[in-house]
């Protein structure tokens, strides 16, 4: 893994941030789609959120990640998200992990890593896992 940014520090938000993504994760569940959530923040405030949304809207690429990127940057703007931290319930697949490094976002929070690699261990990023 890379080092972490110059002046990284651990965000005490960071488990509350998690909590908020495996949220939109239940509401993903509920809506019958993989239960995955996601939630953006900057500066210590919710950018975006989003959950899957793949069978919901028949989108293959309504994964909860790029809802929540796609959000992000139509609430900011801008599609460079930089300064901005991706709280996200389950490891990216390599589609969402291509939007993220696309999005500029410098720092990614995973709740957990799936079994089989996905990209996120081949990936020059700082990625926390709260514990």
């Amino acid at each position: 893994m890379p080092d972490p940014p110059s002046g990284y520090e651990a965000e005490a938000d960071d488990q509350r941030w998690m909590r908020r993504a495996l949220e939109e994760a239940a509401v993903a569940g509920e809506l019958g789609e993989v239960p995955v959530g996601a939630v953006i923040v900057r500066a210590g405030e919710l950018l975006a959120a989003g959950h899957n949304l793949t069978h919901t809207l028949g989108d293959p690429t309504a994964h909860a990640e790029a809802v929540a990127i796609r959000r992000a940057a139509q609430a900011s703007g801008h599609w460079r998200l930089l300064g901005c931290t991706l709280y996200v319930t389950l490891e990216p697949c390599a589609m969402c992990a291509g939007a993220i490094v696309l999005s500029r976002m410098p720092r990614l929070v995973l709740a957990r890593l799936i079994r089989k690699p996905a990209c996120v261990a081949r990936w020059p990023i700082w990625c926390a896992i709260p514990s």
